[in-house]
C-alpha cells in the first residue's frame, strides 16, 4: 500500500479481507485470555461508606469554589488513619502503605460527602474496611481537634489562674481607692480571658465533632471483578483493535501485489489487465487492441515473468487468442534458454511449422515451435510477413532479472508485457524485471496480473490511466 493510502477505509477493509485469518486468530486469542481471566481472577468486592464533613469547621471547606478539602480525602489513606484500621480490625499481615492500596477516598462532587471506597476478597471484610476506615477517620479527626486546641486551652486556663490569684491577694488587703481600681481591671481581664476559653471549649468540640460518619457500608452482593460480560467485551474490542492493526502492519510491509494497479505502479506502466488462471476464453482481447493501436507496426512482443513461478506462458497463449480474434495470424515461440538463435522461424499458419525443434500449427493462425514438449531453446523471433507468414509473434522468456534469455532477444521484440501473480509476485520483483528490460532496450508497455481465483471471476482491465503516455 502506498504511504498515504494506509488509514483510508478501503485500505482498512482490503487489509483486513487479506489477513482475515490474523483477525480472527487475534480475536480468538484476545477473546481465551478474557474468559481465562474470568475464570482464574481472584474475586474483588468492593464496599462503600459515606462521611459528612460540617462546612462549619476550620478545614471543611475550601473558600475558592466550595468544595470539600482535600485534606479529608488525603487523611482518609494517610499513614496514621490506616494504622488505626490495622489495629481495629486486628491486621497482623499487612502494612498501613499496602493497605491503603485497596481504599480510595474520594469527595462528592457540590456536596460536603466523603465517599470512602474498600476492596477486599470477600463482601464481609470489604465493609468491615470500608466501616473501619470511616471510623478510623472520625476518630483521627477527633484527636487532632484536641491537640490543636489543647495549647491554647492551658495558656488561657493558666491566665485564669494568674489573675484569680492576684484578685484573691489584693481583696485580702485593706480597701483603697487605687486598689478598688486595680481590682475591677483584674475582674474585667479575667471576665475576658474566660469567655475566650470558652471560645476555644465550643470550638474544639465543633471541630472534633465536624466529621461523623453519614452511612455505614453494606455487604456488596457482587464482586466487581472479574465482571464476565464487561471483561469478554473489551477482551473482543482490544482483540478486534489488535488483529486489524496486525493486519495494517502486515499489509503496509508486504509488497506482494494484489491489484493491477500496485502491478502498474512498480513496472512503470499504465495499460494493465488482471485475467483469470487457466481461462480458456480469449481474455486480453482488449490488451492486444489497445497494444496494437499504440503499437501499430510491433510485429514481435515479449512476455515476460516478473518472477520465476509466474505464469507467462497463459498470458501469452491468451495474447495469441485475441490475436486471432481479430483476424492476425499469431506465433508463440517459448524461449527457455541463452542459446544462439537462429536468423528465422517460419510457419505458415496452416498446420505446418519451422524451427530446429519439432514445430506445429494449429490451423487457425497460431503455431508454437517446440522440442516435443512445447517449448524450443533454440528458436528465432524474426518474421518475414511480405512472404505471407505470421502478423505477430509473441514470445515468451523466464524472468529477465534472473536469465539473460530476454537481453540475447532484445533487438528482435518491439514491446514487452510483464507478468505478475496475484498475491505472490512482489513488487521489488516487478521492479528488477522491468529495469532489467529497459536497461536491455525493451520497452515495458502493459502489465498483466494473473488472479489464482475460480474462472467465476472474470476478468477486469484497465486501458490506461490518467497522465499515461
Amino acid at each position: 500500500m502506498a504511504g498515504t493510502d494506509l488509514l483510508t477505509f478501503s485500505s482498512i477493509t482490503r487489509a483486513i479481507r487479506h489477513r482475515l485469518a490474523v483477525v480472527v486468530a487475534t480475536v480468538l486469542l484476545a477473546l481465551a485470555l478474557g474468559g481465562a481471566w474470568v475464570l482464574l481472577a481472584p474475586p474483588v468486592y468492593q464496599a462503600e461508606s459515606s462521611l459528612y464533613v460540617d462546612p462549619g469547621s476550620v478545614n471543611g471547606l475550601q473558600q475558592s469554589d466550595g468544595l470539600l478539602s482535600p485534606y479529608y480525602v488525603r487523611e482518609a489513606t494517610s499513614w496514621r488513619v490506616m494504622q488505626r484500621v490495622i489495629a481495629s480490625l486486628a491486621m497482623t499481615d499487612v502494612t498501613p502503605d499496602q493497605l491503603a492500596r485497596h481504599v480510595n477516598a474520594q469527595a462528592l462532587r457540590g456536596t460536603n460527602v466523603l465517599v470512602i471506597d474498600a476492596q477486599a476478597p470477600s463482601a464481609q471484610q470489604a465493609a468491615n474496611l470500608a466501616n473501619a476506615v470511616a471510623d478510623a477517620v472520625v476518630e483521627q479527626n477527633r484527636a487532632d481537634a484536641q491537640n490543636r486546641q489543647n495549647q491554647t486551652r492551658q495558656y488561657l486556663e493558666g491566665e485564669l489562674s494568674r489573675i484569680n490569684q492576684q484578685l484573691q491577694t489584693l481583696q485580702a488587703q485593706p480597701a483603697d481607692p487605687a486598689r478598688q481600681i486595680q481590682i475591677g481591671l483584674l475582674q474585667q481581664q479575667y471576665s475576658t480571658t474566660y469567655t475566650g476559653l470558652q471560645s476555644v471549649m465550643l470550638g474544639q468540640s465543633r471541630t472534633a465533632d465536624s466529621v461523623d460518619v453519614l452511612e455505614r457500608a453494606p455487604l456488596p452482593r457482587d464482586p466487581v471483578q472479574p465482571r464476565p460480560l464487561i471483561d469478554l467485551a473489551i477482551a473482543l474490542a482490544a482483540g478486534l483493535a489488535l488483529g486489524v492493526l496486525i493486519a495494517l502492519v502486515a499489509e503496509r510491509l508486504d509488497d506482494r501485489l494484489r491489484r493491477s494497479d500496485a502491478l502498474g505502479e512498480a513496472a512503470g506502466t499504465h495499460l494493465l489487465a488482471t485475467v483469470v488462471r487457466d481461462d480458456a476464453g480469449p481474455g486480453l482481447a482488449k490488451t492486444h487492441e489497445h497494444l496494437l493501436a499504440r503499437h501499430p507496426k510491433a510485429r514481435v512482443v515479449l512476455v515476460a515473468p516478473a518472477g520465476a513461478s509466474d505464469a507467462a506462458e497463459d498470458v501469452a497463449r491468451m495474447l495469441a487468442s485475441a490475436g486471432q480474434l481479430a483476424g492476425k495470424k499469431v506465433q508463440i515461440v517459448h524461449l527457455t534458454a541463452p542459446e544462439t538463435l537462429p536468423a528465422h522461424l517460419y510457419g505458415n499458419g496452416h498446420g505446418n511449422g519451422h524451427g530446429n525443434g519439432h514445430g506445429h500449427g494449429n490451423g487457425n493462425g497460431t503455431a508454437e515451435g517446440g522440442n516435443g514438449n512445447g517449448t524450443s531453446s533454440s528458436q528465432a523471433v524474426r518474421l518475414d510477413p511480405g512472404r505471407g507468414w505470421y502478423d505477430l509473434a509473441i514470445v515468451t522468456v523466464p524472468a529477465p532479472h534472473l536469465d539473460p534469455t530476454a537481453t540475447r532477444v532484445a533487438g528482435s521484440v518491439d514491446l514487452a508485457v510483464l507478468v505478475g501473480t496475484a498475491g505472490r509476485t512482489r513488487a521489488k520483483e516487478v521492479r528488477k524485471a522491468a529495469e532489467a528490460l529497459r536497461q536491455s532496450g525493451v520497452q515495458v508497455e502493459a502489465g498483466v496480473l494473473v488472479d489464482r481465483a475460480p474462472a467465476a471471476n472474470r476478468m477486469r482491465w484497465k486501458p490506461w490511466a490518467a497522465g499515461s503516455r
